[in-house]
């Protein structure tokens, strides 16, 4: 699948209904907000159990379509929203990796009795990697994460699939760049590793 890059909530409505999982087709109450190609999330009523859905590939004035299956049923009151700001990612990964830090923990005395102590939590950093990507892609890529993440400051919402555990998931994350690193090795492409630390898993970023 493709990645996505996205915060803030747009036309978030909340539906009297349920949605059983494996479902693509989605009662909304109003339609008209949405568009073909609208990038879509859903949540539980209380906003937890986020998943991305992937861009509307048809609607009605009653419901969508959308391009990826609802992984888990969602009971009534549930939210559909797009975000207000996105960078989908026109090209699905070359090679995706996760790795888990264990965290630090440090030794102290007081008083003469030696203590453990945790400094740092344990932490999922994954990097997306594109082995070729057109120049016009990562500028706009470059333009979200310093307009829109002031220079990848503020956190944001990730929709990626993870191949090890197999599924798609929405992350709230930090990306650990400022601006894109790239170089193009051919004229006009150029390679491209994103790396984020997950900080909640069936989240988003509002």
């Amino acid at each position: 699948m493709k990645p996505i890059l996205a915060l803030g909530k747009t036309n978030e409505q909340s539906e009297s209904g349920s949605v059983n999982a494996g479902a693509k087709v989605i009662p909304v109450t109003d339609t008209s907000g949405f568009a073909v190609g609208d990038p879509i999330f859903i949540s539980e009523t209380d906003g937890s159990e986020v998943e991305y859905l992937g861009e509307i590939v048809s609607k009605t004035a009653s419901d969508i379509t959308i391009s990826y299956a609802v992984k888990e049923s969602k009971g009534p009151g549930y939210k559909v929203w797009k975000p207000t700001y996105y960078e989908l990612m026109p090209y699905d990964v070359s090679s995706p990796d996760k790795r888990t830090a264990l965290g630090v923990e440090t030794q102290r005395t007081q008083s003469g009795v030696p203590y453990r102590t945790r400094i740092a939590d344990p932490y999922t950093i994954v990097t997306l990697t594109w082995e070729m990507l057109p120049r016009s892609v990562l500028q706009a890529l470059d333009t979200f994460i310093i307009v829109h993440l002031n220079h990848g400051i503020e956190k944001c919402t990730v929709g990626y699939y993870d191949y090890k555990a197999g599924g798609i998931y929405s992350v709230t994350a930090t990306l650990l760049l400022d601006e894109l690193p790239y170089s193009e090795r051919i004229p006009g492409l150029a390679p491209l590793d994103i790396l984020f630390q997950i900080d909640q898993v069936g989240a988003y970023q509002s």
